[in-house]
């Protein structure tokens, strides 16, 4: 979650349509990703190059014909995280369908999505997310019937609500919400890809840390869908370094 509220000036719209599911199974045991950073350790443990996190990104992204781009609270109004990583990847991809969703906006996303999946195939479309819109995107899929995609990129998400067991949380928050983490895997087209923000004092220190702080506000997921994802890094960035992960050139 980055700082602010996107629901202002909005109603908030429902994360995906159907009957909503309370988390089913374990985690399948995602491919992990603990190579050395700088050789220091983070709070989880060591974290991955960024090089090879933006490579994996790019091999999931590559030829997609369409990508939704979902940004984190207060995303379209105040710090345009996803919002110009948007503009500039369709600057560089003028034959791909890109489209910026803000995190409220789970219903247009699910639309967007599923229609997008008609004209080109699922298998041929990706959704990115970050912060809440990270959580939006996988509410899109992982509630009720879900939607297929052929590739899902979550960088530090944060839900809504917390869908996490409690014996995986940092804190047992209260009820379980109605999202099933293996649907989210299942819908992914075997390419979720998640980043967790993890970083080191010096990276904490050279940042803006009330990212990192609402972002503890927000609960973000942190090592709580290790083994859900396909992909599983940790990544010596603060909150709000997203589009630092990100190629913006994505066709060959």
């Amino acid at each position: 979650m980055a700082a602010g509220d996107a629901s202002q000036g909005r109603g908030r719209g429902s994360s995906g349509g159907g009957q909503s599911r309370a988390p089913t199974g374990s985690p399948q045991g995602g491919q992990q990703h603990p190579t050395d950073w700088d050789g220091t350790s983070g709070r989880y443990g060591d974290n991955t190059r960024l090089e090879a996190i933006r490579q994996q990104i790019y091999e999931a992204l590559k030829n997609k014909k369409a990508i939704a781009i979902v940004g984190g609270a207060g995303d379209e109004w105040l710090n345009h995280i996803m919002e110009k990583i948007r503009r500039d990847m369709q600057s560089q991809n003028p034959g791909i369908e890109i489209e910026y969703f803000t995190n409220d906006q789970g219903d247009e996303l699910k639309e967007w999505l599923e229609k997008r999946g008609q004209t080109y195939g699922s298998d041929n479309v990706a959704v990115i997310g970050h912060s809440w819109g990270g959580g939006t995107a996988m509410s899109v899929l992982g509630r009720g019937r879900g939607v297929k995609v052929g590739a899902l990129i979550t960088i530090d998400p944060v839900p809504h609500d917390n869908p996490i067991p409690p014996d995986r949380r940092r804190r047992d928050s209260g009820p379980l919400p109605a999202l099933d983490l293996g649907k989210v895997r299942e819908n992914s087209g075997g390419n979720w890809i998640n980043v967790n923000a993890n970083p080191n004092e010096a990276k904490r220190a050279a940042g803006i840390g009330f990212d990192n702080v609402i972002a503890g506000l927000g609960e973000a997921y942190n090592r709580g869908i290790e083994g859900y994802a396909d992909h599983y890094f940790n990544a010596n960035i603060n909150h709000g370094d997203a589009g630092t992960l990100l190629p913006l050139r994505i066709t060959e």
